[in-house]
């Protein structure tokens, strides 16, 4: 989860479940289909949902929102695959940037001061800057 500068608004993740096979035993076991994440973004006060952003076939480990409050950025992965941030622009859901990371997921992410570029603590203890290019028009 993470809180915009402004307090006002918490964005929380949420995984979706895999489809499940039952076993002749009994138990169940994932069928290895990738599930979706969803972030929901929602008012710190009321606790009424605002919008909410489905990723698919992802795990969301990171979130954090640019100091403006425009942005969103999101550290997805899946199992052991490389990891992958989304950066959306919250007031229409845009995804204005995607970065492949060199190594396996996030594990924290945070903007610079400006906004033009974001860290990510990378789970082999590695801190990542990143430069932002895009146009929030």
């Amino acid at each position: 989860m993470a809180v915009s500068p402004d307090g006002k608004t918490v964005a929380i993740a949420a995984r979706g479940r895999a489809k499940e096979i039952k076993l002749a035993d009994g138990r169940t076991r994932s069928d290895g289909t990738r599930a979706d994440s969803t972030i929901s973004w929602v008012d710190s006060e009321s606790g009424h949902e605002r919008r909410e952003i489905v990723i698919p076939e992802s795990y969301v480990n990171s979130l954090a929102f640019s100091p403006d409050g425009q942005l969103l950025a999101a550290g997805t992965s899946f199992q052991w695959e490389r990891g992958v941030i989304h950066i959306y622009r919250l007031r229409d859901k845009k995804e204005v940037q995607t970065i492949a990371t060199p190594c396996r997921p996030t594990s924290g992410l945070a903007f610079t001061p400006d906004g033009k570029g974001l860290a990510s603590g990378m789970s082999d203890t590695s801190i990542l800057i990143w430069d932002l290019h895009f146009d929030l028009k």
